[in-house]
């Protein structure tokens, strides 16, 4: 009997598929267990939260990125900024209830005040830094991920959506990675400089959708939003910068670099280049 032509190269690739899945769920799963053994000096509901932000939300948001990468076009803005909002907003809520219960005080997750001089040269200085990361990737003209791309605000409907997802980024994000889990991993490493080192790295994981040079950046940035609450343990410099860096790139340098992707993809069609 004879079998269908092909039939068997695409049940190998089939085989494949599910043995890489099978490879990567083994691999998330092993990491979980190294975390749980390392943030042993950490309270169960501390514990959890740190294995949730370091192995199972950046394995999830991968797979998620692999899924999206297919459509990008299809999906609406609006969508994903609000999308997106609402679950900051519930994981940041959760976080800092789970490091409250676990014995963290207010004061341990960056909820502090700070003087006013320290502040603004805090939030002036991790902008300004953050911004010149963006500018030296588009003068080495550096190609921005399709994703990012879309996500980038068109009209003024959405410009004023992304500035509310803007702040909510800045609130949210620095309760999470510079507020929570830079106190939980100081607290179970001993040493605030490695805890900021893997903050950082897991925040620029997360940002992979904005490809390697965009992973990058987001992993430097996020080091440098780590130095104002190391220093002064409140989180508001922190706050305020990322806040500040995700309006102006987002939607003032925006429209210049949608301008330029016009521009190329207007060439690309043209068949010049």
């Amino acid at each position: 009997m004879r079998s269908r032509p092909g039939v068997g190269f695409e049940g190998t690739i089939a085989d494949s598929s599910r043995l890489t899945r099978l490879l990567g769920v083994a691999a998330v799963l092993l990491a979980a267990a190294l975390v749980w053994v390392a943030a042993g000096g950490l309270r169960w509901p501390a514990r959890a939260v740190v294995v949730f932000l370091l192995t199972f939300l950046p394995a999830f948001l991968a797979a998620q990125e692999r899924e999206v990468r297919r459509f990008p076009a299809e999906l609406s803005r609006g969508a994903i900024y609000a999308s997106t909002a609402a679950t900051l907003w519930v994981l940041a809520a959760l976080v800092f209830l789970v490091g409250l219960i676990s014995g963290f005080p207010p004061a341990a997750l960056g909820m502090r005040g700070i003087g006013p001089g320290p502040l603004v040269l805090w939030t002036v200085g991790v902008t300004g830094a953050g911004l010149l990361l963006l500018v030296l990737t588009r003068a080495l003209r550096i190609r921005e991920s399709p994703m990012l791309i879309h996500m980038l605000p068109r009209s003024r409907a959405e410009r004023l959506a992304f500035t509310g997802l803007a702040v909510t980024a800045g609130v949210t994000e620095e309760m999470i990675f510079r507020g929570f889990l830079l106190s939980a991993l100081a607290a179970a490493t001993g040493s605030a400089w490695f805890a900021a080192v893997v903050a950082s790295a897991v925040f620029g994981f997360l940002h992979s959708y904005q490809n390697l040079v965009g992973a990058l950046r987001a992993g430097l940035l996020g080091f440098g939003l780590a130095l104002p609450v190391m220093a002064s343990g409140s989180l508001l410099p922190s706050i305020l910068a990322h806040a500040a860096y995700d309006l102006v790139a987002g939607v003032f340098l925006s429209r210049r670099l949608l301008r330029v992707e016009d521009a190329g993809t207007q060439t690309r069609r043209a068949g010049i280049g």
